[in-house]
């Protein structure tokens, strides 16, 4: 699939320095594996709910904790609010 999307270029050369890749192309796809979350298969199934609940909970400590800097706390912060909006269920 051919898209167009406006990534800031600093960003996208430190993708590629952290990811070692030689193009573009290769660090936004390994971005995108690396983020996606995977599909749950049923023999896990019921083990969502709670390994969602601990994330968000971790997000949640991290992002409240004085003893990481500010930034990290804002990376987890947001972070949390992903794994929030994910709207896993019990």
């Amino acid at each position: 699939m051919k898209t167009t999307v406006d990534i800031p270029e600093e960003e996208l050369a430190e993708a590629m320095r952290y990811a070692k890749t030689r193009t573009q192309r290769d660090a936004i796809v390994l971005a995108i594996r690396q983020c996606a979350p995977g599909g749950a298969r049923a023999d896990t199934l019921e083990a969502w709910p709670r390994a969602h609940a601990l994330a968000l909970g971790y997000w949640e400590r991290l992002a409240g904790d004085e003893r990481v800097s500010g930034e990290f706390r804002g990376r987890a912060r947001e972070c949390g609010e992903i794994v929030g909006r994910t709207g896993m269920r019990g």
